[in-house]
């Protein structure tokens, strides 16, 4: 998918999308599930303010632009009940958006989350 086409998924979340790349692939889920088993970095103790959601998710952007570069995968910092927090997404192949939580490898969609802005 282009640029374009990549921000056109995301803005209806947001109004924020920061999109580098002039191209990406989509992922499968289940491509996604099998690459998350190597996140050994979910194991990593929580650290407040030290080593907390934005590292846990800095460290899986990595891993994913390293093993899987050129798919439609990032960072994304939303609004949730509890209050702000650090998040990696990708967009699969029916150009859905989906939430991926490096602390516990969970794939899932919110809607009481609100994105306020998207990196990759």
């Amino acid at each position: 998918m282009t640029r374009q086409e990549t921000a056109a998924v995301l803005i209806p979340y947001t109004k924020v999308a920061y999109v580098s790349d002039k191209e990406y692939t989509t992922a499968y889920k289940k491509d996604i599930k099998k690459f998350l088993e190597y996140n050994i970095f979910r194991h990593r103790k929580f650290v407040p303010e030290k080593y907390d959601c934005d590292n846990y998710s800095f460290v899986l952007q990595g891993l994913m632009s390293y093993g899987m570069s050129g798919y439609a995968i990032g960072i994304v910092w939303v609004h949730t009940p509890k209050g702000n927090h650090a998040l990696n997404f990708f967009i699969d192949e029916m150009e859905q958006m989906w939430y991926i939580e490096p602390q516990s490898n969970e794939i899932f969609q919110r809607k009481d989350y609100e994105p306020y802005l998207f990196m990759m």
